[in-house]
């Protein structure tokens, strides 16, 4: 209405409004002949980045002449009564161009993306960290709430980061993906006296969650649960009884539940210990305080050549928090560490950790410290590479029992028949529980002879029994 003239009616039949959730747009425009275009389009039929149908009907004004717009009546005659959300007005077309995916609630938008808008939108500076090759994690619609809550919320469904960096007044976040197998920020030897003793690892339960059931808000669930090994639901010794957790979480769609709920049990369920504490005293190792005060939160920290009383592999840490003393003489920076294992994930560009071998393989025969060739047998997973059909791999690093050994090259072994041979994949592989092996008394450069068991039952020797001929299986550092 304009002037109390009407200028627009629009008449739908039927169950055209019923039970739906729309959004009806009606555009004015004067020129030589004044005009107007209705269109609407359907809220649950519209997508973040597809975008929906958006059917309209133009025409020419009653009158042809438009007047001011005094108000704007919803519902009430023949129409009955209408729910409207919200009612807004402006006086140019495009005002409304880009405003399809906040009435979908931003459903479907990317976790990093929804922070970087929210942070944009208030004019928040904000430090950025992902991961360009990882697919991003999608969540569900924006709630009503406060804008740390909002980017919270946001951060905790990709189970990425979101805190206030050392070196910018504002906010960091970093996504899930921008963790995996990232270099070290900060490399320690322990024998060169650049950790302040005591070091003390924590070797608890506070971490460990083996059933894991994660709820997507509003939607479906999935659940992830460890039966076997040390850290398994099983009752001791068999493994630890049961840890279980339940969250809710804002993803966009149901199926994204499960691989969420077996990321966390794979988390869960990473046997190393935590490190409340790793501490560097930069006034006594000033060679590392450039590397040291540059590392914040999610970065990870490799630590060599670990006290004695602990395994002698390389400690992989990732940092959770950061306690900085400065005093008159001395610079201390106390890293709070959770175990970093769990993140070193595969990848196919990785110089370390880009070579499948193996998942479960023991050994054929004891291995002594001098001994160059030891022979193994594969009981799951892919086999070993041979190193004459693909020499570009060696050599590669491994660990057996806690050792690093180099391997220069792999081969098959002798014997054996068809279920041996290095080119013939048994249909049926059994794992066999694997022991930890004695360490080698030195690391040195070994090649490695393999064979697979026969299809349907793993090939044991006899001494194969005793658990300190079998190893922890191959994988690389």
């Amino acid at each position: 209405m304009t002037n109390g003239h009407e200028l627009v009616r629009v008449i739908g039949g039927g169950d055209f409004l019923s039970g739906r959730r729309l959004s009806l747009g009606l555009e004015l425009t004067e020129d030589a002949v004044a005009k107007y275009r209705m269109y609407y389009f359907d809220l649950d039929a519209y997508t973040l980045n597809g975008g929906g149908p958006m059917p309209s009907w133009e025409g020419s004004v009653v009158g042809g002449v438009l007047g001011r717009i005094t108000h704007v009546t919803v519902g009430g005659g023949a129409s009955g009564e209408v729910a409207v959300g919200h009612v807004t007005l402006a006086n140019r077309q495009s005002a409304y161009a880009n405003t399809g995916s906040a009435m979908i609630g931003w459903q479907g938008e990317a976790a990093h993306s929804r922070i970087q808008r929210l942070a944009r939108e208030e004019q928040i500076p904000l430090a950025y960290k992902g991961n360009s090759t990882a697919t991003p994690t999608k969540i569900g619609a924006q709630a009503v709430a406060s804008l740390l809550d909002l980017m919270q919320d946001a951060a905790d469904t990709d189970e990425g980061r979101l805190y206030e960096p050392r070196d910018l007044l504002g906010l960091a976040f970093r996504t899930r993906a921008s963790h995996y197998t990232q270099p070290a920020a900060l490399t320690l030897d322990y024998t060169a006296r650049e950790v302040v003793a005591p070091l003390e690892p924590v070797d608890d339960d506070q971490a460990v969650r083996n059933d894991i059931t994660v709820q997507r808000s509003g939607g479906s669930f999935a659940r992830a649960v460890c039966e076997s090994g040390p850290l398994s639901v099983q009752a001791p010794p068999r493994g630890i009884g049961r840890y279980a957790e339940q969250v809710t979480t804002n993803l966009a769609t149901d199926d994204q539940c499960t691989p969420v709920a077996w990321w966390r049990l794979h988390r869960g369920t990473w046997d190393a210990a935590r490190y409340p504490a790793v501490t560097v005293a930069l006034h006594e190792a000033p060679h590392l305080a450039g590397p040291a005060s540059a590392v914040d939160v999610g970065h990870r920290i490799a630590m060599t050549n670990p006290p004695p009383w602990l395994p002698p592999e390389r400690v992989e840490l990732l940092v959770e928090g950061y306690t900085e003393t400065l005093g008159v003489r001395t610079w201390e920076l106390a890293f709070s560490c959770a175990p970093g294992g769990p993140w070193l994930v595969a990848t196919s560009d990785h110089a370390e950790y880009a070579t499948a071998g193996p998942d479960d393989c023991t050994l054929a025969a004891p291995l002594d410290a001098h001994a160059t060739t030891p022979e193994v047998i594969t009981t799951a997973g892919p086999p070993w590479p041979l190193s004459s059909r693909n020499p570009d791999l060696y050599p590669i690093t491994v660990r057996i029992g806690g050792e690093r050994l180099t391997i220069t090259a792999v081969q098959s072994a002798p014997g054996g028949g068809a279920g041996n041979s290095p080119s013939a994949e048994p249909t049926t592989a059994l794992p066999s529980h694997i022991e930890r092996a004695p360490p080698c008394s030195s690391p040195g450069s070994r090649s490695l002879r393999y064979r697979w068991g026969p299809t349907g039952s793993p090939h044991r020797p006899p001494h194969q029994s005793d658990p300190k001929h079998q190893l922890d299986g191959y994988r690389t550092s």
